[in-house]
């Protein structure tokens, strides 16, 4: 036999629905980063495969790209990179792998890489920064 005043004070409380998301507990373990990035890129801009810079070190024209990122230290803000792009148009295809470093939490990395042209392109050594802003 069912007690009725239990039963009233249980049905008289508010019930999830099915859509509603599991109740919320303390956070006993944090999530570990993601180590791993990938990005891409695409840069529709008229003019050649070759850069304005001294060898065609650059691409000048349209571009596109794949970058494949591994953060060795979270620490330290230190990850190895490899990455290929490619000209629109023309020859200039290369790869490259280097490491790179984060010298504070702002948008801004510092790399040194080793590129390997792809097409008979040129390889040779790089160093350089790059920035950026999250918007």
């Amino acid at each position: 036999m069912i007690e009725r005043p239990r039963y009233e004070a249980w049905r008289s409380q508010p019930q999830p629905s099915a859509f509603s998301p599991p109740p919320r507990g303390p956070n006993l373990i944090e999530a570990a980063p993601d180590r791993w990035s990938v990005s891409g890129w695409l840069v529709a801009r008229a003019g050649r495969g070759i850069g304005a810079a001294p060898g065609g070190g650059q691409i000048g024209g349209g571009q596109a790209g794949v970058r494949v990122a591994y953060i060795l230290s979270p620490a330290k803000r230190i990850a190895a990179f490899a990455r290929i792009t490619t000209p629109l148009a023309g020859e200039g295809r290369e790869a490259a792998i280097g490491v790179e470093w984060q010298p504070s939490g702002a948008p801004l990395r510092i790399f040194v890489e080793q590129r390997f042209g792809l097409d008979d392109a040129p390889g040779g050594t790089g160093l350089g920064a790059v920035g950026g802003i999250d918007t």
